[in-house]
């Protein structure tokens, strides 16, 4: 398959039909795909939980947040993933969406 598309090259959405060659013929999508920026997130709030986890809270960015299909939060001590979640709820807004703490996996010290 071969995607074509319109790139404005400052970082703004692009989008373009798919095109499809079989056996020398070429066909075209009805619909535009399109590609965008990946989400940034530059707020969490509230920046604490408890270790059982479940507080949600707000991640906040810049752009993109709509287009997640599915989203995971991490926490980590720097060098080890030390729990997941995967219980986001959609995007509240473009620019934001909620997600639950995960509990902590194992013992860490506080």
């Amino acid at each position: 398959a071969v995607v074509s598309t319109l790139s404005t090259g400052d970082g703004a959405q692009t989008e373009g039909k798919v095109a499809v060659n079989i056996d020398n013929a070429q066909y075209l999508s009805v619909e535009k795909f399109a590609f965008i920026e990946v989400p940034e997130v530059i707020r969490v709030f509230p920046m604490d939980t408890v270790r059982e986890g479940g507080i949600n809270i707000t991640l906040t960015g810049t752009r993109g947040f709509t287009a997640i299909t599915s989203a995971k939060i991490y926490y980590s001590d720097g060098s080890n993933t030390l729990s997941e979640n995967a219980t986001c709820q959609d995007a509240l807004t473009e620019t934001s969406m909620v997600c639950a703490t995960p509990a902590l996996s194992r013992a860490v010290n506080i």
